[in-house]
């Protein structure tokens, strides 16, 4: 599945999962390769955590970032 394909039970919870782990990121942490690599896995636990109790599966194996924009 692709998040679009997600029903709504699960992509609400999975967007405001999302910005819950990125309002708690430290802008000089993410600044660095493992900074970044800190936040993939933040992502990824926190989005495969929704989808189990939504969906009854934890689906993805990671997040890549095309841009990542630190203000």
């Amino acid at each position: 599945r692709t998040a679009t394909s997600l029903p709504a039970s699960a992509a609400v919870p999975i967007r405001s999962a999302v910005l819950m782990v990125l309002s708690e990121q430290d802008p000089a942490v993410l600044s660095t390769a493992q900074g970044k690599q800190m936040l993939q896995r933040e992502l990824t636990q926190a989005i495969n955590s929704v989808l189990r109790q939504k969906e009854g599966f934890g689906g993805i194996d990671n997040v890549y970032f095309n841009s990542l924009v630190i203000q």
